[in-house]
């Protein structure tokens, strides 16, 4: 359980110093990064959620759920090699896409088979990282598996589609 609370800890900091930084390069307003309820204690929501926001707009609020999703982006960003920059494109990539959840698809009735977190409805688009089976992303089962979902996103040559499709990889030359 301290194991588990404190690479929650970990990813909440990761992902409130990237969009700290991020929102300071955007703007001259300072970010606000609340992690009530993280270390055991219910927040204003009861629920142990992030809330990411700057003084001008309404916060965004990440689910336990989500921030476990983007601790996978960060740990297996980190076992690839991949730097600090490219895991936080990473989890905004997925937070574009999906929302940060795994979603199955209404088109793709077989993904409502395995566990989700909502449900969508582009093309064949599956998990965090909307990857198509169609397209070779991998089989229904392999993109509703959220660690393959961002391995995949990762792509490279030791990802699970070794490299035959534009990963973040490509836009390393390969090389991390």
């Amino acid at each position: 359980m301290a194991a588990t609370t404190t690479g929650i800890l970990a990813g909440a900091f990761a992902l409130c110093a990237a969009v700290a930084v991020l929102g300071a390069n955007a703007t001259n307003t300072g970010s606000i990064c609340s992690s009530a309820g993280l270390s055991g204690q219910l927040g204003a929501d009861a629920g142990g959620a992030l809330d990411i926001g700057n003084s001008t707009q309404a916060p965004v609020n990440l689910t336990a759920r989500q921030l476990s999703l983007a601790g996978d982006y960060i740990s297996v960003g980190k076992q690839l090699g991949v730097p600090r920059d490219g895991q936080i494109i990473a989890i905004m990539m997925a937070l574009q896409e999906s929302s940060l959840r795994v979603l199955a698809n209404v088109n793709v009735p077989g993904s409502l088979n395995y566990p989700h977190d909502g449900v969508g409805s582009d093309h064949d688009s599956l998990g965090t990282a909307q990857q198509r089976p169609a397209a070779g992303w991998g089989s229904v089962g392999e993109l509703m598996d959220p660690i393959y979902n961002v391995r995949a996103f990762y792509g490279g040559p030791s990802g699970p589609i070794r490299g035959a499709l534009a990963g973040y990889w490509t836009f390393l030359d390969g090389n991390p």
